[in-house]
Formats: structure tokens, C-alpha cells, sequence
């Protein structure tokens, strides 16, 4: 490992289920292992964990040093006009389809999609790989970097045809008119509640009485009961009785009704 690099190294290290002093090799292995367990399609944490083993086997592979190895014959210079199959470098008409292209994927392609192709291609790749299959896994993971950040698939044609559009207009309003009645159903007692008041000197009865139950003689928003929470109530005067009951809202306007309305 390089020196003086120290604490960061050996945080990376961990992170890769490594100890200090791990080889290059070590280190391959351990990240494509890694790796390789990740779905196919994976969960946001997964994406999190992916991020972090990536920066750690970048960090710890531009660190290392490898052991000192016999010169051998120059590499011949790149052609002047390769170009990096994941850059967008000017002069590309589209290089969405072109890292599209390095996934094996075409214009179009939903962004899981993209997942699943990322992810399947790197797991062919052996945990100890070749130069040549280092610089396939760079171009793949530029490509996806890319894609992750920029990606806008292509507008697809719309399923619904003309004709079914102009039917699901009244269909839509005949279902809001059901779920608003519906509504109203489910909320009958507060609904009726809001607009039903009694004023003082109201006679009221039971709704399967005749006889009076008693007189609205007052009315407190909100009355505080012995016992339960406080909530609005009318005081009734007791027919036959020299005696005034507190008599909650919801008890009055959904089991009493004006004797007047018989």
C-alpha cells in the first residue's frame, strides 16, 4: 500500500471485509464478491452499498503499489481518435444510446431495465479480473453512472386510443359521483350534525317515543361531562320532571326529533 496513507486506507479496507496488508488480488476478489451478491434490481440501500464499495476499491486501487516487475515492450500510444465509450464528449450526436449501447441496450429502455443489464454484466466478470476485462468493468460503470444521472427514456405511444378516451370522461365522473356518495353515507351523523341545531324552547322526543323526552332550555360548544371528553351538548328540560340533563350533540340530532314534526 502506498505510505502514509495510513487510517483512510485500512477504513477502505474494512469496508471491503479486507485487514491491512491484503494484495491487489485480495482485493479484486473481495470486491467482485461483494458485489456479485447485490440484486439484480436492487433497493435504494443496496444502490447506497454499491456507491460505497465502488468508491473503496477505487480508493484502494489508485492507493496500492504493486511489487516492482521487469520492463517489458512499451504499450503502443491509443489511436487518436478513440474516444471514451461512456464520455459525452461534442460531437455525439446522441450519447444516451451510446452508453445505452455499451449495456447492451436500446433507445427507449425503462430505468430498471438499465439495472438489471448493469448488474448481469458485471457478475460475468471473474472476481479476479484481467486488464482487459478491468477496463470492460470501467466502461460499464461509466456507462451506468451516466445513465443513472441523466437517463429520460423515450416517450411511448399512449395505450388508450381516441375513442376509449371519450369514454372514460363520463366513466370517471360516474365513479367521483359514486365515492361522493358514498362519503356522504359513511358520514351521515357528522354531515347531519352541521346542519341541525335546536333553538332553546325546541320540544324534543325520542324518535320511537310519542311522548316529549323534554325542552332545549341551553346549548354549550363544547359542555364538559363528568366523565369522556369535552364536546358540544344540549341542556334538557325533563318533561314531567323538575329536573335539566345535559344531553350530548350526536345523542340529540341523530335520536331526537321536534315533537312539532309529527
Amino acid at each position: 500500500m502506498a505510505n502514509g496513507m495510513g487510517d483512510p486506507v485500512n477504513r477502505y479496507l474494512e469496508m471491503l471485509g479486507l485487514k491491512p496488508g491484503a494484495s491487489l488480488e485480495q482485493i479484486n476478489t473481495a470486491y467482485y464478491t461483494l458485489i456479485k451478491r447485490l440484486g439484480e434490481n436492487p433497493t435504494e440501500e443496496e444502490e447506497a452499498r454499491l456507491v460505497r464499495l465502488r468508491h473503496a476499491y477505487d480508493r484502494l486501487r489508485k492507493a496500492y503499489v504493486p511489487a516492482a516487475k521487469p520492463a517489458g515492450p512499451a504499450a503502443p500510444p491509443p489511436p487518436s481518435n478513440a474516444k471514451d465509450p461512456a464520455s459525452g464528449a461534442k460531437g455525439n450526436a446522441d450519447p444516451q444510446n451510446r452508453w445505452l449501447e455499451t449495456l447492451g441496450l436500446r433507445p427507449g429502455v425503462s430505468l430498471e431495465e438499465i439495472n438489471t443489464a448493469y448488474f448481469t454484466l458485471i457478475k460475468r466478470i471473474r472476481e479476479n479480473p484481467t486488464e482487459e476485462e478491468e477496463a470492460r468493468l470501467t466502461e460499464l460503470r461509466q456507462a451506468y453512472d451516466r445513465l443513472r444521472k441523466s437517463y429520460v427514456p423515450a416517450a411511448r405511444p399512449s395505450i388508450a386510443a381516441p375513442g376509449n378516451r371519450r369514454l372514460m370522461v363520463p366513466a370517471l365522473a360516474i365513479l367521483s359521483i359514486m365515492l361522493l356518495g358514498a362519503l356522504v353515507v359513511m358520514n351521515y351523523g357528522t354531515i347531519k350534525m352541521k346542519m341541525t341545531h335546536y333553538d332553546k324552547g325546541a320540544t324534543l322526543r325520542l324518535k320511537d317515543k310519542t311522548e316529549p323526552f323534554g325542552q332545549v332550555v341551553g346549548y354549550e360548544n363544547p359542555h364538559r361531562f363528568p366523565t369522556g371528553n369535552p364536546s358540544p351538548a344540549y341542556a334538557i328540560h325533563l318533561s314531567g320532571r323538575e329536573e335539566t340533563i345535559w344531553v350530548s350533540e350526536r345523542v340529540v340530532v341523530i335520536g331526537m326529533t321536534p315533537v312539532s314534526s309529527n
